[in-house]
């Protein structure tokens, strides 16, 4: 953005002004005042039809016979708004006329205008086509710039461009850092140019308090209401909250009567018309965005899960600037930071705008319950069907003990939800009415009480460095992925140390040995039609046979290769050649319940001679004793891997359908 406004000092710098060697006798501090006109004056008349701004010249010798008369002229042309006033101090012969420039140093004193002397006759036709030049430049140049403003603008609006994209490019034609906070002045996207972006955010809520709306119209402005522009040297030297409260330009964002954030350029002068114009238009194409973006994630949420993806992703960001970016959107530091993850459940026929609703009503209500243990937090979803949050707790503070009054009261509230499907008459009101409607919406199908199942919750490692919680998501979000796969989990949450050997088996699940291992053990009981997650199964089989024909498919006692032969392990219908999905999800109970076969005809609801069929068939097919502890050991690992890899058995579902054939 570059300044084109005429000033005083621009006009003597005309060089036919200059030869009349001007020499400023008071208001040397006012020369920067923008000029809009310069006239010829030669009566005393000319106050009155002064609109303000212009620069007057004279040569007449009425102001310069008396001090008094000069004086009362000189009052008239600053109550009239005059930029500065340039007399001619020169006798008939053209020299210097010493006495007519004490009398008008005299008139001058303690005038607030700058009056200037010429000691040498000028041309004053040519400082005025000189100056007007000038003028008409720069109104050329301010129109250009207006129609560049609007371009631009016009055309983020039409590309769609996010707030954030708006708000740098309004830094950038502005040449300044600019921030866009909601109502109640949390950060919601910013541009901080060449300023550091946590010293910029630094205190960020108590800086509308400070400046408010009068940072506008000239908060600590000079005599004449002007604010001068600060400068970046000037920021580093006097601090940016200094130089925040001595400047700044702001407008609000939103259509009349549901304003809903403002834009602020905090370094800028309030007297700097490009800026407030740039804003103005930036504003209009703000509230565009927003209502083409209805219904979608409101910004201060998508600013928070854009945070959280930096964080996640070891972005490089310091310490200091990651507390001013979570203090900008609303979370106060805090002595340590727990990273928490939760899966959401893919319910089968759920449409898009269920996983949307489910995830709102879940942010909703898990901010309700850390609000009521008075635990901060900054919270999204971070992926399909991952929700992640970062907490905030005081060092004395029982962590354990916190996440548990914290998930239990979202586990009251929320149930099933992540499971259930929303009915479709219900979605509107879900839509207008928040997370109590949305819980309403999926009650028809979702279980309620103690025997429903809990949310899947992976916690990561605590850290006193909010940046190192932040980087610990993708452990917490691995976690809860883990803990999904399991039957029965009893504890509201779970760390990578709980998960154990799933967990271990989830870490190394794409290691090609252990899909090699797996397939070898379970090979028998896979086909296309069992599995479930066909790219990491076919990953297997090509593990399996670059690992070798004779340690994966190992001829077994009755039971042939792979995809060969032999009766159904499940029932009495059989699977043949193809396998069965059935016999996964019986020998997954049958393993559980560490091969006893008395409690697995109580959990399936068999008779005791009905498991113990289905038991030799199963042996016979994998070729192993299922009483040996190694065999059921191995197998177990196998089918713990096929479940991280979203393969094989549906956990206690599937063992409930498993009895259904008997």
């Amino acid at each position: 953005m570059v300044d084109s406004t005429v000033t005083v000092r621009s006009v003597l710098d005309v060089d036919e002004l200059r030869r009349g060697l001007p020499d400023v006798l008071t208001g040397t501090e006012l020369l920067d005042r923008p000029v809009s006109w310069v006239h010829i004056a030669e009566t005393e008349e000319v106050a009155s039809l002064l609109e303000g701004g212009e620069v007057i010249l004279s040569s007449s010798a009425m102001f310069r016979s008396s001090p008094e008369r000069t004086r009362a002229f000189l009052r008239r042309l600053q109550a009239a708004g005059a930029a500065a006033f340039v007399i001619e101090v020169v006798d008939v012969s053209g020299h210097p006329d010493p006495r007519a420039r004490r009398i008008v140093a005299e008139a001058a004193s303690g005038i607030d205008l700058p009056v200037v002397v010429l000691s040498a006759r000028v041309r004053f036709v040519r400082i005025t086509q000189a100056a007007h030049r000038m003028l008409i430049g720069a109104q050329l140049a301010r129109v250009e710039f207006a129609r560049r403003v609007h371009e631009v603008f016009t055309e983020l609006s039409l590309e769609g461009a996010d707030e954030q994209r708006i708000v740098a490019v309004t830094a950038e034609l502005a040449d300044t850092p600019v921030v866009l906070e909601d109502a109640v002045h949390r950060v919601l996207a910013y541009e901080s140019g060449e300023v550091p972006a946590d010293a910029l955010l630094a205190d960020w809520p108590r800086i509308p308090a400070q400046a408010g709306a009068s940072a506008r119209v000239g908060a600590s402005a000079d005599s004449e209401g002007q604010m001068p522009p600060v400068s970046h040297a000037e920021r580093g030297a006097q601090g940016v909250t200094g130089a925040r409260a001595a400047a700044g330009v702001q407008v609000p964002v939103g259509v009349p009567g549901r304003r809903w954030g403002r834009l602020v350029a905090p370094f800028a002068s309030s007297a700097d018309a490009d800026a407030a114009q740039v804003l103005e238009r930036a504003g209009q194409a703000l509230t565009l965005a927003r209502m083409a973006s209805q219904g979608e994630r409101d910004l201060l949420q998508q600013a928070t899960v854009e945070f959280l993806h930096e964080l996640m992703g070891r972005s490089g960001m310091g310490e200091q600037q990651a507390l001013a970016r979570a203090a900008s959107l609303g979370m106060r530091p805090s002595e340590v930071y727990v990273p928490v993850a939760i899966r959401l459940g893919e319910p089968s026929g759920a449409e898009p705008r269920d996983a949307q609703l489910r995830e709102r009503a879940l942010r909703e209500e898990f901010g309700a319950a850390a609000r009521q243990a008075g635990v901060p937090l900054l919270s999204g979803g971070l992926r399909s069907g991952v929700f992640a949050a970062v907490l905030g707790l005081a060092s004395d503070q029982d962590c354990d003990a916190v996440l548990t009054a914290v998930l239990t009261r979202v586990n009251a509230s929320f149930g099933q939800l992540g499971e259930a499907q929303v009915r479709p008459e219900a979605r509107v009101e879900a839509h207008a009415g928040g997370a109590s409607a949305v819980l309403r919406a999926a009650g028809a199908s979702a279980g309620r009480g103690a025997e429903g199942r809990l949310l899947d919750v992976g916690v990561g490692r605590s850290s006193a460095r909010i940046t190192e919680a932040g980087a610990e998501l993708e452990s917490a979000i691995q976690v809860a992925g883990i803990v999904a796969t399991m039957q029965v989990h009893r504890r509201p949450f779970h760390r990578f140390a709980d998960v154990r050997l799933r967990g271990v088996l989830a870490r190394l699940r794409e290691a090609p040995v252990l899909r090699a291992f797996a397939e070898a053990e379970l090979g028998p009981l896979l086909s296309d039609r069992s599995v479930r997650g066909g790219e990491a199964m076919r990953g297997a089989r090509s593990g399996r046979s670059q690992a070798g024909q004779s340690q994966a498919g190992r001829v077994r006692a009755g039971g042939g290769a792979p995809g060969e032969g032999g009766a159904s392990a499940a029932g009495g219908s059989g699977g043949g050649a193809a396998g069965d999905p059935e016999a996964l999800r019986f020998l997954e109970v049958l393993l559980r319940e560490g091969g006893s076969k008395t409690a697995v005809a109580r959990a399936l609801h068999l008779s005791r001679p009905a498991v113990y069929a289905r038991v030799r068939r199963l042996e016979e097919r994998l070729g192993v004793s299922l009483e040996d502890a190694e065999s059921r050991t191995s197998l177990h690992a196998a089918l713990i891997w096929l479940q991280t890899e979203g393969l094989g058995g549906n956990g206690s579902d599937g063992a409930a359908d498993t009895g259904s054939s008997a």
